[in-house]
């Protein structure tokens, strides 16, 4: 296959991805929105509704409801300090300074070679194609 036969499939299927990608999507909204307007609700608080479709092998539709814990600082912060709690629930870790470093490397008690061993170069590419439009 030839050069621009790659490049031209390619390009056509780029645009086709991105096409059924943002129709994927749409459905994807209306399909959830009807499900938390018509579903039943489980005892997790996710969405179900049944549709049995033969045709495509859909059972059911789900909007599946995720509970995560994320650790709010300022509020255990607040609440251990009330609690008398703080200094005993408090680590203090040594980290290094990175402008402190470059600050060493600028009055000259750092090399150019220090400062290269410490922040190694990490090389990434991104392929894409340029289109007209």
């Amino acid at each position: 296959m030839e050069l621009m036969d790659k490049i031209r499939q390619y390009a056509a299927i780029k645009k086709q991805v991105t096409e059924i990608t943002a129709r994927e999507s749409a459905l994807k909204a209306e399909l959830k929105q009807l499900v938390n307007d018509s579903g039943e609700v489980d005892d997790k608080g996710s969405y179900h509704y049944d549709v049995g479709d033969d045709v495509s092998g859909v059972k059911k539709l789900m909007n599946q409801r995720k509970v995560s814990k994320v650790f709010n600082p300022d509020e255990a912060e607040r609440l251990l300090t009330e609690k008398g709690l703080l200094e005993r629930c408090t680590v203090m870790v040594p980290v290094l300074d990175e402008s402190a470093i470059l600050a060493a490397r600028y009055e000259d008690l750092l090399s150019d070679e220090d400062i290269d061993a410490m922040f190694p170069a990490k090389e990434s590419f991104a392929f894409y194609c340029v289109f007209d439009k």
